[in-house]
């Protein structure tokens, strides 16, 4: 259930996107948790640059290689609202499992095909930018897969979204149009569900860590959704809480290296007098990292550092 099939290259490059432009975004630093990090008027800058690819490429090449430099015109610089840093730095990692770490299963060059498309019709969109106002810009292409995000469902399975959009337009009004997804107050609800979106959650995971991804990395992360969801379906009604995050959400975290994430948005200080036990803290949404580490399933943990450990650039 969790082995991804390979297509021959014949029948998969045939589908393929000629990739229009390159995007260039600031990179998560130390401190990876400050791209949840943003106000309703906070921007950053993004380049962007048109790609001319050799004649010389196989169509296989063109698609699957990152553009040389030669490849590459002048860049050209936007500003945009910061709460998209995030999402591109995402899909740009997403999109780097194949062109950079060489994943050859049908499940990530789908995805990063896909992704690429994505940004090329977010790029088409940036001449739209108001100079004076640029935080004020929204995106026709990125906020419909905010939208999803924000509510757990992975944005480029249909059946999935048909499920939780519903058959109408009034349901589409609702589900894309309620909610503002870069609100600064719907930030913790974006990260506890895009837990449940595994192919966002494994990047998010590699942003800034210098690590290769494997095959085997996105069995882990399929079979650790598996387990996720299973959990969420064993949770009582009444015991779940939408602003409250689960055990077995918080131990996915640091499972799969998002503890920093985490510790961020929802680990809150805890008074040694009269202080609650870790399991009460962490149902109420607020256990100290010293908690997660004791309760994360440390098979998980070795088997990740095992993965990675061959992988370690520099």
């Amino acid at each position: 259930m969790c082995e991804f099939p390979e297509l021959p290259n014949t029948f998969f490059f045939s589908f393929l996107n000629r990739r229009k432009y390159v995007i260039s975004v600031p990179q998560a630093g130390d401190f990876p948790s400050e791209i949840f990090d943003y106000g309703e008027t906070d921007v950053f800058k993004c380049q962007v640059q048109k790609v001319v690819r050799s004649r010389r490429l196989t169509l296989q090449d063109k698609e699957t290689q990152d553009p040389t430099a030669e490849e590459l015109a002048p860049p050209k610089s936007y500003t945009i609202h910061k709460g998209y840093h995030r999402v591109l730095l995402g899909f740009i990692q997403e999109i780097k499992f194949m062109t950079e770490d060489g994943i050859t299963n049908h499940n990530c060059l789908f995805r990063a095909v896909y992704l690429t498309m994505v940004l090329d019709f977010f790029v088409d969109e940036l001449e739209k930018i108001i100079p004076t106002d640029p935080s004020s810009f929204r995106s026709r292409t990125l906020n419909p897969i905010l939208q999803r995000q924000l509510r757990g469902v992975s944005d480029h399975e249909a059946r999935a979204v048909k499920a939780e959009v519903g058959n109408t337009l009034g349901n589409a009004g609702s589900f894309y149009l309620q909610d503002d997804p870069l609100d600064p107050d719907l930030i913790c609800k974006v990260f506890r569900n895009i837990l449940y979106v595994w192919h966002v959650r494994l990047a998010l995971g590699y942003l800034g860590t210098g690590l290769k991804a494997t095959e085997a990395s996105f069995t882990t992360a399929l079979r650790n959704t598996q387990d996720l969801l299973s959990s969420r379906g064993k949770t009582a009604d009444e015991e779940w809480d939408d602003k409250e995050i689960m055990i077995y959400e918080s131990k996915l975290a640091y499972i799969e290296g998002l503890g920093p994430y985490y510790e961020e948005l929802f680990v809150e200080s805890v008074s040694a007098v009269d202080a609650p036990s870790a399991e009460q803290r962490i149902r109420r949404g607020a256990p100290v990292a010293a908690d997660l580490a004791a309760l994360a399933d440390r098979q998980f943990v070795v088997r990740r550092e095992a993965e990675r450990a061959p992988h370690v650039v520099g």
